[in-house]
């Protein structure tokens, strides 16, 4: 395995890992009580949370 390939690999992670968090992002934006567990409430921290996603979605 040569220098290249190392960087290659990196670069691949690299990308795989934010797709993965702009996905991750992107759910939450639009679904904050997946986050939640059963019986939990959406409250007014996971709703300023979720506003600062996406303003004037979750008053």
């Amino acid at each position: 395995m040569n220098e290249m390939d190392a960087y290659t690999g990196i670069a691949i992670a690299n990308a795989a890992v934010a797709l993965i968090s702009g996905i991750s992002s992107v759910v939450g934006m639009a679904r904050p009580a997946l986050a939640v567990p059963d019986g939990g409430q959406i409250n007014a921290g996971t709703r300023f949370f979720a506003y600062g996603y996406g303003p004037g979605r979750y008053r």
